[in-house]
């Protein structure tokens, strides 16, 4: 985002109060700040102010606030006219290369990180058995009621009607768990399905030789490539 060009220090100081903020709050990270910074003033190659289109303060809060948190400028060439306004500012310039035709370019050695899905589980309650689970929470209720009373506290309380509860979904409720495996957003059921379909057809054509069977798994393998590229085209629209 540009800096207003009339001069306003509050702005100015706003920007790097809020800069300071998400570096602090992020001390491993790796920092671009990047953008139309409007200070023709400030030779980045020196670190040095060199007009006076702005006032000195707002030149020396942003080379200030720049050194503080150990952000150094890439561009040391002019953007537009003889001034250098566009910046892009890093903590780990080792991993960025730039480079200018008609535009800046910015190529950078950064990827993100991808964290592992922590694995939950999930209750298929249409495979449990709710008749048992119902006469299991029956006699549950009557053991309840004659084993507590209005002066037993509400944490025992809870805690026996979390402790039967869990127990009763393990023993009468089937279960699978999550896979923590990075799965692509744009794989849905249905062409999970699809290709399973497809996978089985396949070993039929391959074991049988049969012409039939092939013609089935083209078709299939044909159905699955152009449902990818909707799905895909769908995500990434």
């Amino acid at each position: 985002m540009p800096i207003p060009p009339n001069r306003d220090t509050g702005y100015q100081e706003k920007l790097c109060f809020h800069l300071e903020d998400i570096v602090h709050s992020n001390p491993t990270a790796t920092i671009w700040f990047a953008g139309d910074l409007y200070l023709p003033d400030i030779d980045w190659s020196s670190e040095s102010i060199t007009g006076h289109h702005y006032p000195k303060c707002i030149n020396e809060l942003m080379l200030n606030t720049a050194c503080d948190l150990g952000l150094e400028q890439i561009f040391h060439f002019d953007t537009r006219d003889n001034n250098t306004l566009d910046v892009f500012m890093t903590n780990k310039p080792t991993d960025v290369v730039s480079n200018h035709h008609a535009v800046v370019f910015v190529d950078t050695d950064v990827v993100a990180p991808k964290h592992k899905n922590a694995r939950r589980r999930i209750y298929l309650w249409d495979k449990g058995d709710i008749t048992g689970l119902q006469i299991d929470m029956h006699k549950f209720t009557a053991d309840f009621v004659r084993h507590y009373t209005v002066e037993t506290s509400i944490d025992e309380l809870w805690l026996s009607l979390k402790n039967t509860l869990h127990n009763a979904m393990d023993k009468f409720i089937r279960s699978k768990m999550t896979t923590i495996r990075f799965n692509q957003p744009l794989i849905t059921r249905e062409l999970k399905r699809l290709a399973r379909r497809k996978k089985r057809k396949y070993r039929r054509a391959t074991k049988c030789s049969s012409p039939e069977a092939g013609a089935v798994f083209r078709l299939l393998q044909k159905e699955m490539q152009k449902k990818c590229r909707i799905a895909y085209h769908t995500l990434t629209r």
